[in-house]
């Protein structure tokens, strides 16, 4: 796997090649926070869907939360 951080007109900044077990690079905390979820679903959601798939997915419900309101 590899993670990406993206900067203006989705152009990659910084790619960085992740092994299965160094998943501890990122804060999980954080991110559920930032994506208004609990820690459990979100650990519950990367399981089931793989990391990506759970976060655009969690990304695209805070945008349409937000959009409803």
């Amino acid at each position: 796997m590899r993670m990406q951080l993206l900067g203006a007109g989705s152009v990659p900044v910084l790619t960085v090649p992740l092994k299965d077990d160094d998943d501890s690079i990122i804060n999980l905390s954080a991110l559920a926070r930032f994506l208004g979820m609990k820690r459990t679903t979100l650990f519950d959601h990367i399981q089931a869907k793989g990391l990506e798939t759970a976060l655009r997915e969690a990304a695209i419900a805070k945008r349409m939360k937000k959009l409803n309101t």
